[in-house]
């Protein structure tokens, strides 16, 4: 049961009265007057702790998401939206993306842009062999 409060046009009363959720009439006859007492819209609202998480949690996927389009226009792919605003922080292009994790743990102690050159230039060694 719910509890909502009716103010009477008539003599400016207000009285709570219970009922089941959602089962509120917009109306009812005043006790002390048997005038029209209407329902108070919005009194003893209150917004709950797991409301305002779920709140906080959709903020932070709407700037997961807004982060992963910005690197799909940067001909970027991640791998998933959730993320996305690391991704792009860590993640100059789309060569991070693919193979940053799975390098990077080779050797932990070099700096990823001297590993990121080393793979490259081998890359583009293998390229010219098989051009060639």
């Amino acid at each position: 049961m719910a509890t909502y409060e009716y103010r009477c046009g008539s003599c400016e009363e207000t009285e709570d009265f219970e009922f089941s959720m959602g089962k509120a009439p917009r109306i009812l006859v005043c006790d002390d007057c048997g005038g029209i007492a209407q329902l108070v819209i919005g009194a003893g609202v209150q917004i709950g702790p797991l409301t305002m998480e779920a709140r906080t949690e959709q903020q932070k996927y709407d700037q997961e998401a807004e982060a992963y389009k910005r690197l799909r226009d940067r001909g970027m792919q991640p791998e998933h939206v959730v993320g996305s605003r690391q991704v792009e922080d860590t993640c100059e292009d789309a060569f991070d993306i693919t193979y940053k994790h799975r390098l990077q743990p080779v050797a932990p102690k070099e700096p990823w842009r001297a590993i990121r050159e080393r793979v490259r230039d081998g890359m583009e060694a293998a390229r010219d062999v098989s051009n060639a």
